[in-house]
């Protein structure tokens, strides 16, 4: 009798040893969320305002750290080398590390095929900026300046960012034409424009918002599907016949590509409760950025690839020379 006892407890405790091994658990332990740039921009804000409910749902610490640098490259390097066991995740510009940097960089310091989706969070369009002394305001007083071969300038916050690529797409589908203008920063791009050195720019809405409703700038049109809460007075490419004409900067969770298929569904699962909160939900969209979900982990690479291919029809027209 005491023989079977000590049987079936060896049994039990081989079980629930292997439950422990295969299960992902992230209890006690901190999880690094690396954000691919400097603090204060919105990437950064977005995951500090998630950090604090992802750890609760997961039941660890989640940690911000921040690793700037050659476009999101410098911080996707870093987690595609770490250990993939769902302690160090991404939260970036998607459309930049898994898409535009693997187009434009010719030795990127990492591989699209390193990281695997996680989650969306988030989405926030452009929109086109100018003096509030510039002379159009609409898309089709821009195309009547560009035809009468009136010189326009743009500005972007750098070369191969989703804004410069956002000019791209500008010229390929409405016509007009503009001329590249790189800054370093928002700061001085948005400077110039409210000061009428460039007559253009595209900004992402969370930076954009406060410009326009002071006053400083005007808004020509968003870059979104549908009109932004924020700006609801401001028209979409798409509604004035642009249908193609859509470009977002896109926001989410990425982790080393071999983590563990139950590790990933664990962290779409706790992400995707998270940004269902409706204090999370409003600060999100104070900032102008929507929510995304997407069933799983799955359907969210699905997303990805076809965001890619529309990227990589924009990158394809234009001279990468000037961009490596």
């Amino acid at each position: 009798m005491n023989h079977t006892k000590r049987k079936w407890g060896r049994v039990a405790l081989v079980v629930v040893t292997m439950t422990m091994i295969s299960a992902p658990t992230f209890a006690q332990n901190k999880i690094n969320l690396v954000v691919p740039y400097a603090p204060g921009g919105i990437t950064d804000i977005l995951a500090r305002l998630i950090s604090k409910k992802l750890g609760d749902e997961l039941q660890s610490t989640v940690v911000v750290e921040n690793k700037p640098g050659a476009g999101t490259a410098i911080g996707a390097a870093h987690v595609a080398k770490a250990t993939p066991d769902g302690r160090t995740i991404l939260l970036t510009t998607v459309s930049t590390t898994m898409i535009i940097n693997p187009l434009i960089m010719e030795k990127p310091p990492y591989s699209p095929q390193d990281l695997v989706a996680v989650a969306p969070i988030a989405s926030a369009p452009f929109v086109l900026l100018a003096s509030v002394d510039f002379p159009a305001s609409n898309l089709r007083d821009l195309q009547a300046m560009s035809k009468k071969g009136q010189s326009l300038d743009c500005a972007t916050v750098g070369p191969g960012t989703t804004g410069h690529l956002t000019n791209a797409m500008f010229r390929q589908i409405t016509g007009i034409n503009c001329t590249d203008i790189h800054y370093k920063g928002s700061g001085p791009a948005t400077t110039d424009v409210i000061a009428g050195a460039v007559q253009l720019y595209f900004d992402g809405l969370s930076s954009a918002v406060p410009r326009v409703k002071s006053g400083q700038l005007k808004a020509i049109v968003v870059t979104g599907g549908k009109r932004s809460p924020t700006l609801a007075h401001v028209p979409t490419a798409v509604e004035l016949g642009f249908p193609k004409f859509v470009s977002k900067s896109t926001f989410g969770v990425v982790a080393p590509a071999k983590t563990p298929k139950a590790t990933l569904q664990k962290l779409h699962s706790a992400i995707s409760k998270v940004i269902a909160d409706p204090e999370i939900r409003s600060k999100f969209s104070e900032l102008g950025a929507e929510i995304e979900t997407t069933a799983g982990v799955a359907e969210y690479r699905q997303q990805i690839a076809a965001d890619a291919a529309a990227w990589k029809g924009i990158v394809g027209g234009m001279d990468l020379t000037s961009l490596r």
